[in-house]
């Protein structure tokens, strides 16, 4: 019986791929910035809030029409942005080996990582086998501009 070459993954995939997203469920409280809203007040681009000033606040971030309006000066706050790191853990114990079974867990551990990638997250995929955690570190979304490349470094990571 001869071998069939599988190569992942295909334009169809992909381009199901493409539509995803993966969503958190709260705002993030990430260290790194990144793309996504985080819990903290920051200097991105996307207005947040007013607060009264208070000694010591950058005067760059006073809003001039409110103090003429109000009479006090107010800052405007912005909404911080950060990083999410999305964690895979990959089963490869013996008994995932009967069945085909470990080659679709790692499509889809492929697959997801290739949203996460696509969406600017961080990747970390994790191999379990017995006692022992074998974690392999992905990389980062941006850094990898090419669509089939991030496919084929996720799909590589969970050989």
């Amino acid at each position: 019986m001869a071998a069939t070459l599988h190569t992942w993954p295909d334009p169809a995939t992909v381009a199901l791929l493409n539509r995803l997203r993966l969503l958190g469920r709260r705002p993030l409280a990430g260290r790194i910035a990144g793309p996504h809203r985080s819990s903290r007040k920051g200097s991105s681009l996307e207005f947040a809030d007013y607060r009264e000033y208070v000694r010591g606040d950058d005067p760059r971030r006073l809003d001039w029409r409110a103090l003429a309006r109000l009479d006090r000066p107010y800052v405007r706050e912005y909404a911080d942005e950060r990083d999410r790191v999305v964690h895979l853990l990959l089963d490869g114990s013996a008994s995932l080996g009967f069945g085909g079974k470990d080659r679709r867990l790692k499509e889809l551990a492929a697959a997801l990582a290739y949203v996460a990638l696509r969406q600017g997250d961080r990747v970390e995929l994790t191999l379990l086998r017995g006692t022992t955690a074998q974690r392999v570190a992905i990389a980062r979304g941006p850094a990898g501009r090419s669509g089939g490349a991030r496919g084929r470094s996720a799909s590589d990571a969970c050989q």
